[in-house]
């Protein structure tokens, strides 16, 4: 490749003109002015976490509930 079109693959339009950063960094590193990465938590995770855990409990209450019964019928 010639240093010609080296500079020209270097430079080509990669589909980004016209945009501008929300956020910048200053010279030690530290954001300015920028707001955190939404995660994809939402206010409905620990609803969806507490039922995830009464249904867990309740499986394991009817898991227990077939062995006793089944132990008692020997």
């Amino acid at each position: 490749m010639t240093p010609a079109a080296h500079k020209d693959s270097a430079t080509a339009d990669t589909g980004t003109a016209g945009t501008t950063p929300t956020s910048s960094t200053d010279d030690s590193g530290t954001a300015t002015g920028a707001e955190l990465a939404a995660t994809g938590a939402n206010p409905a995770t620990p609803w969806a976490l507490g039922g995830g855990a009464v249904a867990l409990t309740a499986g394991a209450g009817l898991v227990l509930a077939a062995r006793r019964r089944s132990a008692a019928d020997r």
